[in-house]
């Protein structure tokens, strides 16, 4: 999350996060032209027009970012918050400075010092136990004489997987196919597991004895070039293949008529 418009992601964010904005009520809006540097320790490089904008409490030395559990999580969090002074403080009788709470539980053992247009990053190594619901709360030191200030945050939160893992046949064959036409889909990770999580133009099988299998798979319309890669034979558990409307050329292999199970080619 960030607190300005617009949303950012790549190529303002090498790793693609996408950062939207987050607006409240009781938050002033404060902003920089000056490019905010990441310091050699952060690990998270929040890109530096995310954190020329941030936000401060309004006639309060507290700023509190809440949220509730997520339906069908485990949720047990990891928190990431991305702090920098925007504001040139130098040669004024002004400071920031605040400890970070969560649930009203001091996190970390921290005090926060914002370094000018240096990019810093707080965050918790073990997740947060479960709550019915979350609060972060930045509290200004009494001997500071402005409010807390944060640039943006990321939130993450565990996933139960319990699911069993895809055919290690099939998920050599997903992945040669994969490469082989440099498929630009969601297909990171087990192929059909979870099962929320189907790579895209899949069907997959699922029994409570076996492992997954891919039973369908529509490449229909998808850029495929070249000859048809022998790897669709290796899914042995398939029914379905649509290659439709692609620009492939030669023959069909040969191995595709040991698929015992293929109805539709």
């Amino acid at each position: 999350m960030r607190f300005a418009l617009p949303v950012s992601r790549y190529p303002a964010d090498p790793l693609d996060r996408l950062w939207a904005p987050w607006s409240s009520p009781r938050w002033n809006d404060v902003s920089t032209n000056s490019t905010v540097q990441n310091l050699s320790v952060d690990l998270f490089e929040a890109p530096s027009v995310v954190m020329q904008t941030a936000v401060t409490p309004i006639n309060s030395s507290s700023l509190v970012i809440p949220w509730d559990p997520f339906p069908g999580y485990v949720n047990q969090f990891l928190v990431f918050l991305h702090i920098s002074e925007i504001l040139d403080l130098s040669g004024t009788n002004q400071s920031r400075q605040f400890n970070i709470y969560v649930n009203g539980f001091r996190w970390l053992g921290v005090i926060m010092t914002p370094e000018y247009l240096q990019s810093d990053s707080v965050y918790n190594l073990v997740t947060l136990p479960s709550s019915p619901t979350y609060n972060i709360s930045l509290e200004a030191l009494s001997n500071s004489t402005l409010p807390p200030i944060l640039n943006a945050f990321e939130l993450y939160v565990t996933m139960s997987n319990t699911s069993v893992p895809s055919d290690a046949g099939d998920v050599d064959a997903m992945t040669a196919i994969k490469e082989r036409y440099r498929i630009q889909r969601n297909w990171m990770g087990d192929p059909c597991s979870p099962s929320d999580f189907v790579w895209d133009g899949l069907n997959c099988n699922y029994s409570l004895s076996n492992s997954p299998r891919v039973t369908a798979l529509s490449l229909s319309s998808s850029g495929l070039t070249g000859e048809i890669t022998k790897s669709f034979a290796s899914l042995s558990a398939l029914q379905y293949l649509d290659l439709s409307y692609n620009n492939l050329t030669g023959s069909i292999p040969d191995d595709l008529a040991n698929l015992s199970s293929l109805r539709l080619l």
